[in-house]
């Protein structure tokens, strides 16, 4: 089906995006803009054909392309993809944000996503939280968790028809899990938790399968920022106790599965509701 296609757009605020096409003259795609411009629009002498055809300008690429969705019914998703309505909350809800920080730099660089941290979305007293593993894992308020994210910005995706009853067997799982430390090495153990180990366990519990566990060789590893986070950590991973350098450990374990946040966002089971990003 065409809703269940995604692409993935440059980044960016559309708010600031759609004034910048104003100044490009591209107003037969950004509605706001003054009767002034769309005249010079329509008038080919006055059109900048360099600022409005300049292809590789990601202001043009990313207004052409969420134009293309909303005349399509196509979905967007992903980093800068925005949609302005407020979301509603829902339990069972999740929620992506780009964090500050070494790890974060090397999520990023190793998925290509600014997605570096996530959580899962329940309402308590209809006031939304955010279960999240961070060490250890816990409900967080909506507020505090978004304080963590760079400018406050958030994506919000849901579970396509999920049942009431599924979202309960999923919070029950996720509690079990509460108080767990957070796995700095990512492993495929749950005696820690890395963030987004926690949606793909609990929801798993209730029969619904998201993201995709990858090797960690299929991942941009060779990145400096991932090389800088394995140099700090190699010697703590339990499957490297024999290894003679970094280098013996990473041959080790390039075979580990890990889930990433960029994952599950990617996911045919969800859908983008909101993003600011």
């Amino acid at each position: 089906m065409l809703s269940r296609r995604k692409f993935a757009v440059s980044s960016g605020p559309l708010k600031r995006q759609t004034r910048s096409a104003c100044r490009h003259k591209t107003a037969v795609i950004a509605p706001h803009c003054s009767p002034h411009i769309l005249s010079e629009w329509r008038n080919p002498k006055n059109i900048d054909r360099q600022a409005a055809m300049n292809w590789k300008d990601p202001t043009v690429v990313k207004i052409l392309l969420l134009t293309f969705a909303a005349l399509t019914g196509y979905a967007l998703t992903g980093y800068g993809a925005t949609i302005f309505e407020p979301p509603e909350f829902r339990d069972g809800d999740l929620i992506f944000q780009e964090t500050a920080g070494r790890q974060s730099a090397a999520v990023l660089a190793a998925t290509g996503s600014p997605f570096t941290h996530m959580g899962i979305v329940r309402l308590r007293d209809e006031k939304p939280v955010i279960v999240e593993a961070i060490g250890p894992v816990q409900e967080t308020p909506l507020e505090e968790w978004l304080a963590r994210g760079e400018g406050n910005r958030y994506a919000l995706y849901r579970v396509r028809d999920l049942p009431a009853e599924a979202a309960a067997k999923m919070f029950q799982a996720a509690e079990r899990y509460y108080g767990r430390p957070y796995d700095i090495l990512f492993r495929p153990t749950d005696d820690a938790i890395y963030c987004s180990e926690l949606p793909q366990l609990a929801f798993a519990a209730a029969g619904i399968e998201l993201g995709r566990a990858q090797p960690l060789r299929d991942l941009n590893i060779d990145a400096a920022a991932v090389t800088a986070l394995i140099a700090d950590r190699w010697r703590k991973h339990p499957d490297c106790k024999g290894a003679a350098s970094m280098t013996d450990c990473v041959q080790t374990i390039r075979d580990q599965p890990i889930v990433t946040p960029a994952s599950i966002a990617e996911d045919t089971d969800v859908e983008l509701v909101y993003s600011d990003f």
